[in-house]
């Protein structure tokens, strides 16, 4: 189970919360009691790489397209 920590918690254990990740651990780091980041080991970011990529230009495009209809209903 990934344990979620405090930002001030990982700034200050940042050398274990980067052997955790480099161990295969992924690292949830939250602000406010919510989740903000991960820490995951590099060979499992370029593994995702691509997908991730393709995640972020769906986000990018829905943003746009809100923008965009919002924009129709003001103006």
């Amino acid at each position: 189970m990934t344990q979620m920590l405090s930002t001030a918690d990982a700034r200050s254990r940042w050398r274990e919360v980067r052997d955790r990740a480099k161990s295969g651990e992924d690292v949830v780091i939250g602000r406010h009691g919510q989740p903000d980041v991960v820490v995951i080991r590099y060979e499992d970011y370029e593994a995702i790489r691509d997908a991730l990529e393709d995640v972020r230009a769906v986000r990018q495009a829905e943003r746009a397209l809100a923008a965009y209809r919002q924009d129709r209903r003001l103006g």
